[in-house]
């Protein structure tokens, strides 16, 4: 059992089936219960579950009067010292004081995760109850300062900001690096720091240029000032952008030639090496076979170097450089996170991700050209002007490339143009089943979502049943909760994990408000009951639950791929007729587009304007936008035209089987 921790609902049964919160109710007129400020913060939590059902509810006005009355005859007896102790254990936790403060107040059994996870708590407590009568605003500055705290730990509770909000103002301006606050703002596409309620966009501006010159910038807060932003906490402008461009491309020579070879690491959590042999083990650590290569060089050979470059798909043969919210970003902030709407999710790892593919096809561009091997133009001219016609007959029409000779933002437009008339060639093809260059000429240009297919049931998506039942299995924390006959909690972080790791689970362990939820798994075969009333998965929905989980967490099945490292039998054979049978059951359905959806979304967020947040290079580039002389876009756009020629490979590939 742990300590109780305020979630949202609007279901009262939450009430009568926590043990942990009827204990603390029973207690509440126990004299000799020795109250203290962990159990304030706890009882305070209750209290908001408790207008959160129904502020009016006569059914806990007795109780509510009786835990307000408990936290104030604590409050009322605390001391400027106290007060401190507690915010050195909630924010200083390793220190002296805050492990004797863990000494006094902790309960071994129940508070082995108070000091991280109720630091928010606390503060909105502090707040509140006016704590700051008791600890005056110099206090709490010289505290900060002494103890050396991380000033984000109090900018998430807007009114405790306000009764600090000079001092804060002063600490946060003290040190030039707190500005990567407003970056993980960005990133996470939400306020989570209230920066807005203690410095102007002026403070934050001088503060990026300072970070601009500083010695070892985080490389992906480079990238974010780079693509400039211009809201009303935060304006990147021109110049600034200039510099982080320059920043990075420093960065990252250094990052690719220091030591020759040697694993080079940032912030950015990346590996590249030269060598055939990794130094340590490093899953982030990509490696270049310099002595295979150096003997395989042909256009075919490199061709077949880039299509084999991992990182480049997920175990079901999806880009794995699109965003996947629900593996990428985790449950609770899909669930509550106030995403600006229509914004593309582009978290933390999904930069660092993009970001790695770009140092890739950087240090591979390189090689190649140290070598005199043929560059990325050439390869792309290959598959479309040999590598298509030997293997499926198919006379494209000549592509128009750039080459080393010529500015990178000319190669850079000269690939904006290609990347269209694939586009308009591969539909074009799709109908008439051949390149016929009059008809080609009186073709419009799809968008991606309207590229079309040669392969039937393509891609496998979740009806809203099948949408419901994936949500559940792996979406739902309180399907991972259940209470077994001592009282105890067994805590898994989703329903499919609580079953496979658990085998003494009933359904009437689970709280009474989510029993309807598991009857519907029941009834849809997701999970068996055997006769003793114990929750298990059978073999088949053993095998049900890799489709299920490959929908939630990318959002899509590429059908006819299978999965890396499975045998082809085995997914045509076991995997297949399920999916096949999950289609009658109205659970999943197919469609049939060269892109699947999230590969589609990816692209229309690094070329179009189509989400607030796009990068938006086609229209820059094919639409007399400011080009600049970026490398990066040039790489951005070899990597979109290689994800083109990936998908159309695979399904020339499929249809010729």
């Amino acid at each position: 059992m742990e300590r109780y921790q305020f979630r949202a609902t609007d279901d009262e049964k939450l009430f009568e089936s926590s043990s942990r919160i009827q204990e603390i109710i029973n207690n509440l007129d126990n004299q000799e219960n020795n109250f203290n400020f962990l159990d304030a913060i706890e009882a305070n939590n209750i209290l908001e579950l408790l207008e959160n059902i129904d502020s009016n509810n006569q059914k806990y006005g007795q109780i509510v009067k009786k835990i307000k009355t408990k936290i104030t005859g604590l409050l009322r007896s605390i001391t400027n010292n106290d007060i401190q102790n507690a915010m050195i254990y909630f924010f200083k936790n390793e220190s002296e004081i805050g492990q004797k403060f863990a000494q006094n107040y902790e309960n071994k059994q129940i508070d082995r995760y108070t000091s991280t996870e109720f630091s928010t708590a606390f503060l909105q407590l502090f707040s509140q109850y006016h704590l700051e009568r008791k600890f005056s605003g110099s206090d709490f500055e010289k505290m900060v300062i002494e103890n050396e705290m991380k000033l984000y730990s109090f900018l998430k509770v807007e009114r405790f900001i306000k009764i600090y909000r000079e001092e804060l103002r002063r600490l946060f301006l003290r040190d030039f690096k707190n500005v990567e606050l407003a970056f993980a703002n960005e990133v996470n596409g939400k306020e989570i720091y209230l920066l807005r309620l203690i410095v102007a966009r002026e403070d934050l501006s001088e503060m990026i240029d300072e970070y601009l010159l500083s010695e070892k910038p985080n490389i992906n807060y480079l990238s974010i000032i780079e693509d400039g932003i211009n809201d009303s906490n935060l304006r990147i402008n021109a110049n600034q952008r200039r510099k982080a461009t320059t920043r990075k491309s420093e960065l990252e020579e250094e990052f690719i030639e220091n030591g020759n070879g040697t694993v080079i690491t940032h912030e950015l959590e990346i590996g590249i090496s030269l060598k055939s042999t990794p130094q340590k083990e490093n899953e982030n650590l990509w490696l270049i076979d310099t002595s295979y290569v150096a003997d395989h060089h042909t256009k075919k050979d490199l061709f077949n170097f880039i299509l084999g470059i991992n990182k480049l798909y997920t175990a079901n043969w999806i880009i794995a450089l699109c965003s996947f919210p629900k593996k990428e970003i985790g449950i609770l902030e899909n669930l509550v996170g106030n995403r600006e709407i229509n914004n593309y999710q582009d978290g933390m790892e999904f930069i660092v991700k993009n970001r790695q593919m770009n140092l890739i096809f950087k240090l591979l561009d390189e090689f190649f050209s140290s070598k005199k091997f043929s560059n990325f133009e050439e390869i792309i001219t290959y598959f479309f002007e040999e590598y298509a016609e030997e293997n499926f007959g198919i006379d494209w029409l000549h592509l128009f490339l750039g080459n080393e000779s010529i500015p990178v933002n000319a190669r850079t437009y000269a690939l904006s143009n290609a990347e269209e008339k694939i586009r308009r060639e591969w539909n074009h093809y799709v109908e008439n089943k051949e390149v016929d260059q009059e008809l080609f000429g009186y073709t419009q240009t799809p968008e991606y979502p309207k590229l079309k297919s040669l392969l039937s049931d393509k891609y496998i998506y979740c009806e809203e049943k099948g949408t419901k039942i994936v949500n559940l299995l792996f979406g739902s924390a309180w399907l991972g909760m259940v209470n077994i006959d001592d009282g105890n909690l067994i805590n898994e972080d989703n329903f499919e994990r609580l079953i496979n790791q658990n085998n003494n689970i009933k359904l009437e362990m689970f709280y009474p408000q989510v029993r309807d939820e598991i009857e519907f798994l029941l009834e849809n075969e997701v999970i068996s009951e055997d006769s003793e009333g114990y929750l298990y998965f059978s073999g088949k929905q053993l095998r049900k639950m890799l489709i299920f989980k490959l929908l939630y967490e990318q959002e899509v099945i590429n059908y006819h791929a299978g999965i890396q490292r499975m045998e082809m039998h085995t997914w045509e054979n076991q995997f297949k007729p399920l999916i096949k049978e999950l289609m009658t059951e109205d659970i999943v359905f197919s469609e049939s587009t060269l892109l699947s959806k999230p590969e589609s979304d990816y692209l229309k967020y690094m070329m179009t304007d189509y989400f607030k947040n796009s990068r938006g290079l086609r229209n820059i580039y094919s639409h007399g936008g400011d080009i600049g002389e970026s490398i990066e876009d040039y790489y951005t756009y070899v990597i979109v035209i290689m994800i083109l020629i990936i998908k159309i490979n695979e399904e020339l590939i499929a249809a010729s089987n």
